[in-house]
C-alpha cells in the first residue's frame, strides 16, 4: 500500500474517532467517594478542617459513642461522554494523632474532576458524639449545615463556618457546650443559628453576612458567656433570647444592619445574673424591640435616637421617661438590661415591658 494511501487511512480513522467523541451522548452519573477513620478509645478530641470549592457540606453526629471517629461521604453527579468515564473526585484526606487529639484535614476539589462536568455535589460528615469537636469548615459556593440531631450534651471548642456564596444553617440541640468562639460567616447567603435550651457559649459569637438575612435564637436557660455580634449589610437581623444567664458577667451584644430591619425579642422572667448591653443599629431600616419582662430582680433602660423616623409604642409598660429614652420603674438593681437603638431614617417600635 502506498504511503499516501496509508496517510489517508490514518487521517480517516482519527477524524472518525474525533467525530465519535463529539457525537457521543452526554449522560449524567451519580458517584460517591468515602473516607472513614475507625473508632479509637484513645482519641478524645477531633480538630476537623474541611475546604471545598462548590460542594454543600452537612455535619452531623452519630447516634452512638461506638461509631467510627469520623465518616466523610462525597456524593456528586457528573455529566460525561459515554465513551470517556470521569475521573475520581480529587480529595486530599490527611489525618494526624497527637496525644489523643485527632487532626483531620480534608480538601475537596470538585472542579478538579477530569472528563466530566459537575452538576451537583454534597459532602456528609458524621462525627462520633463523644469527641470534643474543633471545627473549621469552609465552602466557596456551597451551603453549610451543622446539625446535632442524634445526641445531646455535645462539647465543642471553636466552631468556624464560612461560605462565600451559600447559606449557613446551624443548630445546637439541648445541653451543648461551646468552650471557645462561634463564628458563622457568609457573603451572599443567609445565616440561621438556633441554640436550643440549656446550651452554653463561653466564647464570642460572630454571625455576619453581607447581602443575606441573619437570624440568631437562644432557647430557654442558655448561658451567654461572652460578647455577641449579629451583623448584615442589606438583609434583616432577627435576634431572640429567652431567660438567658449571663454568668455574672457584663455582656455586650451588637445587632447591626445597614439597610435592613432589625427585630429583637427579649423574654426574661428570671434574673440574668449579669448585665447585658444591647446595641441595635440600622442606617435606614426599622428597629423593633419586643420585651416580655416579668421579674423584679433586674432593671432595664432603653435609649434611642432616630433621624427622620418615628417612635411607636405598643403595650409599653413598667418604664418611666428619661432624657433620651426610658428607665424601668424598679431602677436601680444589680442586674441590668440596657438597650440602645439607633436608626437614621427608619422607625423604632417598642412593645411590651414589665408585667
Amino acid at each position: 500500500m502506498k504511503k499516501w494511501v496509508k496517510g489517508l487511512l490514518i487521517i480517516g480513522i482519527i477524524t472518525s474517532g474525533t467525530f465519535s467523541l463529539l457525537l457521543a451522548p452526554i449522560v449524567p452519573v451519580f458517584l460517591t467517594e468515602y473516607r472513614v477513620i475507625p473508632n479509637d478509645i484513645g482519641i478524645n478530641q477531633i480538630n476537623l478542617i474541611v475546604n471545598t470549592d462548590t460542594s454543600n457540606i452537612q455535619i452531623d453526629y452519630a447516634s452512638s459513642n461506638d461509631s467510627d471517629l469520623i465518616e466523610l461521604t462525597c456524593g456528586y453527579t457528573v455529566r460525561h461522554s459515554v465513551l470517556v468515564p470521569p475521573s475520581n473526585l480529587p480529595i486530599n484526606f490527611q489525618k494526624y494523632n497527637n496525644s489523643g487529639i485527632l487532626t483531620v484535614i480534608a480538601t475537596i476539589d470538585v472542579q478538579g474532576i477530569q472528563y466530566g462536568t459537575i452538576v451537583s455535589s454534597s459532602t456528609l460528615i458524621t462525627i462520633n458524639p463523644r469527641l470534643i469537636s474543633n471545627l473549621t469548615i469552609a465552602s466557596h459556593s456551597g451551603n453549610i449545615d451543622l446539625i446535632t440531631t442524634n445526641f445531646q450534651n455535645l462539647t465543642f471548642q471553636d466552631v468556624n463556618l464560612t461560605t462565600l456564596h451559600g447559606n449557613c444553617f446551624t443548630t445546637f440541640i439541648p445541653g451543648c457546650i461551646i468552650q471557645g468562639n462561634l463564628s458563622i460567616l457568609t457573603s451572599s447567603g443567609n445565616n440561621r443559628l438556633i441554640v436550643s435550651p440549656n446550651c452554653e457559649i463561653e466564647g464570642q459569637l460572630i454571625a455576619n453576612t453581607t447581602t443575606g438575612n441573619n437570624e440568631v435564637t437562644f432557647g430557654e436557660n442558655c448561658t451567654i458567656g461572652n460578647d455577641f455580634f449579629v451583623q448584615t449589610t442589606t438583609g434583616t437581623c432577627i435576634f431572640t433570647v429567652t431567660n438567658c444567664s449571663l454568668n455574672n458577667k457584663n455582656i455586650t451584644g451588637i445587632l447591626e444592619s445597614s439597610s435592613g430591619a432589625i427585630n429583637s425579642t427579649i423574654t426574661q422572667w428570671v434574673n440574668p445574673n449579669g448585665n447585658l448591653t444591647l446595641d441595635v443599629d440600622s442606617v435606614s431600616g426599622n428597629c423593633r424591640l419586643i420585651m416580655d419582662y416579668s421579674n423584679s430582680s433586674f432593671a432595664s433602660t432603653i435609649y434611642y435616637t432616630t433621624g427622620t423616623g418615628n417612635i411607636f409604642y405598643d403595650g409599653f409598660v413598667g418604664f418611666n421617661a428619661i432624657l433620651g429614652g426610658n428607665r424601668s420603674k424598679n431602677w436601680p438593681l444589680s442586674s441590668i438590661v440596657n438597650v440602645t437603638i439607633d436608626t437614621n431614617s427608619g422607625n423604632i417600635y417598642l412593645q411590651g415591658g414589665f408585667s
